[in-house]
């Protein structure tokens, strides 16, 4: 299953992205991209970079690796990743047991404009159950001329290949964003690479960066601290007994054939305070010069009690925003709101929706950078777009689509809001993406 990628080939490693982009070999003397080329290789000439085709299209690339069985085996790649607003682009490995997804590494953190170094990043598995494995990368690739994912190297050994290796302190908070928990399984992690903390654990970094532009030959080595400081990625083991239950979207290791698609169980985080009133109202504190106080059955802290979305009261509104890990398609987002009584965001009038778009770009509390899922669909009979909340759906009486939106390529049927910069809302931000994709968040909004 190792693969340097010299030999031009993906094989046995599968693509099973989107089809708005796709995996695809490039040669560094030969770049698709030549106003955005990838830093030389750390050997050869050859690594896999995300291809958006000639128009930049966004997307999420997918690899996964054949199935494998292992006691104890360690993992290492090497990446590049460009984004040029700050953390926007994405990078993520996941480890699928049975055909459940749990997170080992989310490398946002190293998404800048200015990276022109190679990292390379290690994970240590370990198994006794027997269980069928593979391995998953989540490429989400903007839509920027500067944005690139590239990985290389892929390779598995019976021994850690990485010698830089420091301890760091426990990581115990439960406050930090993106916040992963685990329960009882047979095959899990036990660390994290970036902020997403699991209880009474200690984190163990593996990870070299080497710069290799022009005549720039020095390799350095980052160490992570638990205050101002981007964390590294970090050499993950994975052992019985505490792999989380958290899923994602669930595929063969056939290309492009799901046998299911799960929405995760959310961890347990308090990042909101609360205080009980004497009139016995709960008064949600947050960022926002929108919050009202209400009754608490009229907005509860968060839908059905999971921390990964809280809910915040806007105008005399309820919303819950997911700001969880995971990444969702349209119809797992759907049945998450509609599991908690709610739907998705249906915006109606330009009040509301300019209240929604000042929250989230001033709200700590939310991912700045986000894409979240909307109630807006494409609907083929009726060929308008609706609001796919309560029946009868209604038509959009109100828009603000970005520029060129709606496309409807490639059967692209449902409604996300970008609010990502440098997203203006005078501009539009409401984009439209095939509602298979699993690369968003999602907001839910009260019905009266």
């Amino acid at each position: 299953m190792d693969n340097n990628f010299e030999n031009g080939m993906v094989k046995p490693w599968i693509d099973q992205s989107d089809p708005a982009v796709k995996w695809k070999i490039e040669n560094r003397n030969s770049p698709w991209e030549p106003e955005n080329k990838a830093p030389l290789p750390l050997s050869g000439s050859n690594c896999l970079r995300v291809d958006r085709g000639t128009s930049l299209a966004f997307g999420v690339a997918i690899l996964r690796s054949p199935v494998f069985n292992t006691t104890n085996t360690f993992f290492s790649f090497s990446f590049w990743i460009r984004s040029k607003w700050p953390q926007f682009t994405n990078l993520e490995l996941y480890l699928d047991k049975n055909g459940n997804e749990g997170l080992l590494l989310s490398l946002y953190e190293y998404s800048d404009v200015n990276n022109r170094d190679w990292r390379r990043s290690e994970v240590e598995i370990t198994d006794d159950t027997n269980s069928n494995l593979t391995l998953v990368f989540y490429a989400y690739c903007g839509t920027a001329a500067e944005d690139a994912v590239t990985i290389d190297d892929l390779y598995f050994s019976t021994d850690a290949i990485l010698t830089t290796v420091r301890p760091t302190a426990s990581t115990t908070s439960s406050t930090k964003p993106n916040t992963l928990t685990s329960s009882s399984s047979s095959t899990n992690s036990t660390s994290s690479t970036i902020p997403i903390t699991t209880s009474s654990t200690t984190t163990t970094n593996a990870i070299s960066s080497i710069t290799t532009d022009g005549e720039m030959t020095s390799e350095t080595t980052d160490e992570m601290t638990e205050t101002n400081q981007t964390p590294e990625p970090t050499r993950r083991t994975l052992t019985p007994s505490t792999v989380p239950e958290t899923t994602r979207r669930t595929l063969t290791p056939t290309p492009g054939e799901i046998i299911t698609t799960t929405y995760p169980t959310f961890p347990v985080t308090d990042p909101i305070s609360t205080e009980e009133s004497s009139s016995g109202t709960t008064e949600l504190t947050t960022d926002s010069t929108l919050t009202t106080t209400l009754p608490e059955e009229k907005c509860p802290e968060f839908l059905q009690a999971n921390s990964s979305v809280p809910c915040h009261t806007i105008g005399t509104q309820c919303y819950c925003f997911y700001n969880g890990s995971s990444q969702l398609d349209w119809t797992s987002a759907d049945q998450i709101c509609r599991d908690g009584s709610m739907t998705l965001l249906t915006i109606e009038t330009l009040e509301e929706d300019q209240s929604i778009f000042d929250y989230v770009i001033s709200s700590s509390k939310l991912v700045p950078n986000g894409l979240y899922w909307t109630a807006g669909k494409y609907s083929q009979d009726n060929d308008e777009w609706e609001w796919a909340s309560n029946e009868p759906f209604e038509p959009f009486s109100y828009e603000n689509w970005g520029v060129g939106e709606p496309s409807n390529a490639t059967d692209e049927y449902c409604a996300y809001a970008n609010f990502s910069p440098p997203q203006n809302f005078s501009a539009g931000y409401w984009y439209d993406d095939r509602c298979a994709t699993p690369g968003f968040k999602f907001i839910c909004e009260q019905n009266d």
